[in-house]
């Protein structure tokens, strides 16, 4: 039986700027506008000497490096918000170059975003666990949760360094958003919730021994949002009351092995760590509870890896409108967000057992917010025409209909009618629209809320939302 098609119609107001207002983002509702872009550069440089981890007698020291991507064509005494991006590896591997093309799309839409290196274990259990790429005989209390309180300190002087070197970079150090993948997340959490009364409730020699321990985690100033990425925190108690102003966004799999969105130990396929932490779910419900504004991006049947085609192309997104909501609007947000996998992810690659997937956090779903790279307008209200924007379906033809009377005699001699889907993406888009009516069709469309635009070379003169249910 043929499907049939019907569509809700929404009316969103235009907010209108006036010409050459210069803004990195604007946020209208849920949709975050990216208007700008940028010509950058990065620089590569050593921000920190430090203690390696190791068993060794005597110290060896290692440089730390970071990469920092910057919008080159700014003017002068402009500051722009950083984003500071961590990598994953279970503390034993991975490398800063694994953001360096994230940060650099960040920098083009006007960030300024640094990828940061920090100590990896270099101890025996972690260079055989490296080796082997298998770390499930890694020391819990003599070297992965050292290891992950170290990489809180060097991320936290890193972000420092470039706080102190502001003015190089055209860096806000008042809106700094510290964010990573796995390890990267779990340092990312630690670095901006934690502090050293807590840090001694599970690493009594933290902070106070020699070498490379006798680091002590200072969180930095400005610190506005966390991005976590498949991660955890030991404790969700750390989050305090007063750091509920840290916008926070979790991006976790409930199919995931490594960290558990959940609470379970670490590494539960390994089924060799004892000690709980609490992934997306636990530390959602805490920093909600507190009144903080969170995002949670639940990855339905999916595992561990955030970057897995099909999956990272959503979460980008998404991290783009949660930046655009913390960072360049007022108003508060408290979102959550299913993305379904075609099939369910293997959570433990063989010989290990499956683990029992966990179940996605109970909390209301809303639809991805939308992210469009452009202005609301370009131009003043007044050189816009004046129209009455009608778009309804036709089921027989599968086909909206669009209707639009112009008023003041401003009648354009063409226009452009665009459609987005719910995560910003154009599908559909209408050129040269020379009457005052037309068909479109949209059977290929699936499903869904749109987001429906008109416009003329001036700028946008309507703006709406539709929904399209289909029926068989």
């Amino acid at each position: 039986m043929k499907k049939s098609l019907s569509i809700l119609f929404f009316l969103i107001p235009i907010v209108f700027f006036p010409t050459g207002m210069n803004s990195q983002a604007m946020v209208d509702g849920d949709t975050v506008y990216y208007p700008e872009s940028h010509e950058v550069e990065y620089d590569q440089l050593v921000y920190k000497t430090a203690v390696s981890i190791d068993e060794l007698s005597f110290p060896i020291n290692e440089n730390l490096a970071l990469r920092v991507y910057y919008p080159v064509d700014l003017d002068p005494g402009e500051k722009r918000p950083l984003v500071v991006l961590v990598h994953g590896g279970g503390f034993i591997g991975g490398t800063f170059a694994s953001f360096f093309n994230n940060a650099e799309a960040l920098a083009k839409l006007g960030f300024v975003a640094a990828s940061v290196q920090y100590r990896l274990c270099k101890r025996v259990d972690c260079l055989v666990a490296g080796g082997l790429s298998f770390p499930c005989n890694v020391s819990w209390g003599n070297s992965l949760v050292p290891s992950a309180y170290i990489a809180a300190t060097d991320v936290a002087d890193a972000i420092r360094w470039l706080q102190d070197h502001a003015s190089d970079y055209y860096i806000d150090p008042d809106r700094v958003v510290v964010g990573g993948h796995s390890a990267g997340a779990w340092t990312s959490l630690h670095m901006a919730f934690m502090d050293m009364d807590e840090v001694t409730e599970i690493c009594p020699s933290c902070g106070v021994w020699p070498d490379y321990l006798a680091d002590s985690l200072q969180t930095p100033d400005g610190i506005r949002a966390v991005i976590n990425m498949s991660g955890a925190i030991l404790d969700t108690t750390w989050i305090d009351p007063e750091e509920a102003d840290i916008d926070l966004m979790t991006i976790h799999g409930t199919h995931d092995g490594v960290v558990y969105y959940g609470t379970a130990p670490v590494y539960p396929c390994c089924n060799t760590f004892a000690v709980p932490v609490e992934g997306a779910c636990p530390i959602t419900a805490r920093h909600r509870s507190l009144g903080g504004s969170t995002y949670l991006l639940t990855g339905q049947d999916y595992g561990h890896d955030v970057f897995e085609a099909g999956w990272w192309e959503q979460n980008e997104i998404q991290i783009l409108w949660f930046l655009g909501k913390s960072l360049f609007s007022d108003a508060s947000f408290d979102r959550h967000v299913s993305i379904q996998r075609s099939s369910p992810v293997l959570n433990c690659p063989p010989p290990f057992q499956p683990i029992n997937p966990a179940d996605a956090c109970g909390l209301p779903q809303q639809d991805p917010g939308i992210v469009l790279f452009e202005n609301l307008v370009s131009t003043t209200e007044s050189a816009l025409p004046q129209a009455d924007v009608r778009v309804f379906p036709n089921p027989a033809t599968d086909e909206l209909f669009v209707e639009v009377s112009f008023s003041g005699g401003k009648h354009p001699a063409t226009w452009e009618f665009q459609m987005h889907n719910s995560m910003g993406i154009t599908v559909l888009r209408k050129t040269d629209f020379r009457s005052t009516a037309g068909s479109i069709a949209v059977h290929n469309l699936p499903a869904g809320i749109y987001f429906v635009e008109c416009r003329t070379p001036d700028g946008v003169f309507y703006r709406g939302k539709i929904l399209i249910s289909r029926a068989h």
